[in-house]
């Protein structure tokens, strides 16, 4: 397989390793967000931050992982394609890039091998004591030293310059915030009509007028608590 297109198949993998953070970091990352969610559905929530986490971790692993002589897509299959396209040994500032990446995910792979790829009946049993604490910093760090090599590796190619960090969103944040204070406002809403106690009639007129939304299927969800907290 030519370079390039190993380069532009590594690269999507790479921009889909950015969207996926900066999604993370848009739901999670602010304590008004969470704070929010936790009022609306911890548990629900708390599953997604799970899922998103370990996602993010079999990204950061697959692509920082061993080549195994090209049949694995990863930093290092691009980089050893093109040198052994062109006959030129890969430039150390590269190949620095890449170490810093692969050096800077151990912690994350002890996780993955310990307990999303296998389960460690050790440390399931909290007797591994080599297993280090995983914290944001860790993902944020493997983040941008996978951005930085693929930016290096790009460069080295004659790829195109692209800003990882700045992978943009569209409106999500804006978007995710939005919905977080909408599905709180129908709560209180449904609360203080609960409180007062009005009509299934008088809660949908209540609803309707205080938020301006008039579409049935969401008056209905206001008035049957179960279809919301489901």
């Amino acid at each position: 397989m030519a370079t390039d297109e190993l380069r532009e198949f590594l690269d999507t993998e790479v921009i889909g390793l950015a969207f996926v953070w900066k999604m993370y970091r848009a739901m999670y990352a602010k304590p008004a967000n969470v704070e929010k969610m936790n009022q609306i559905s911890p548990t629900l929530f708390g599953l997604m931050q799970r899922a998103v986490i370990a996602d993010l971790i079999r990204r950061v692993c697959a692509i920082t992982d061993s080549p195994d002589s090209g049949a694995n897509l990863v930093l290092r299959t691009v980089a050893e394609s093109w040198s052994k396209s062109t006959g030129n040994p890969i430039p150390a500032s590269v190949d620095a890039k890449m170490v810093a990446a692969e050096t800077g995910v151990r912690t994350i792979r002890k996780h993955r091998n310990k307990l999303y790829a296998h389960l460690d009946v050790r440390t399931k049993r909290k007797k591994a004591a080599n297993l280090p604490k995983l914290i944001g910093r860790h993902l944020d760090d493997a983040v941008r030293l996978i951005f930085e090599a693929m930016s290096a590796i790009n460069h080295l190619v004659g790829g195109p310059n692209v800003a990882y960090e700045q992978t943009m969103l569209g409106n999500v944040e804006g978007e995710f915030e939005w919905m977080l204070s909408d599905v709180l406002r129908f709560k209180h809403l449904r609360a203080l009509a609960a409180d007062t106690k009005n009509s299934d009639a008088d809660v949908r007129r209540l609803v309707a007028r205080r938020s301006g939304r008039t579409d049935p299927p969401i008056l209905e969800s206001v008035v049957r608590e179960e279809e919301v907290d489901g």
